[in-house]
């Protein structure tokens, strides 16, 4: 049985609110909606969300992601990847290995090599590949 998200409000993507929609239609519908805007507003929502998430992981606020903040972002969507999981993944986006993630690398790691990659590549396959398994 799929599962099934209430919808808390209405929004941009064409929920309506208070209506059950399964995972594959939200996913589906997301999808179909993101397609229809032209890349560079794409690049640019996406932008904006990631540019939050790596404020959020970058708990001392110093412009990096060191490994320890990088494994405590894991740990919250991951709980059971182990560290050298978490190191491989984190030396991968590391792609000038200065031991930091800058939001350049994060982003692009995250935005465009994982998310809009249409190849699969070490990164893509380490990132977020175990949450998925």
């Amino acid at each position: 049985m799929p599962q099934c998200f209430r919808i808390r409000c209405g929004d941009a993507r064409g929920y309506t609110r208070g209506v059950k929609t399964s995972r594959e239609d939200a996913v589906k519908n997301t999808s179909e909606r993101m397609l229809a805007v032209p890349w560079e507003e794409q690049k640019a929502m996406c932008y904006t969300a990631h540019n939050h998430i790596f404020d959020a992981i970058d708990s001392n606020q110093d412009g990096h992601i060191s490994l320890e903040e990088f494994k405590v972002y894991f740990h919250v969507l991951a709980p059971d990847t182990s560290d050298a999981d978490k190191l491989l993944s984190f030396n991968l986006i590391d792609v000038n290995h200065d031991g930091k993630l800058s939001r350049e690398e994060f982003l692009e790691a995250t935005l465009f090599e994982y998310l809009h990659g249409v190849q699969e590549t070490k990164l893509s396959k380490v990132f977020y590949g175990p949450l998925l398994s």
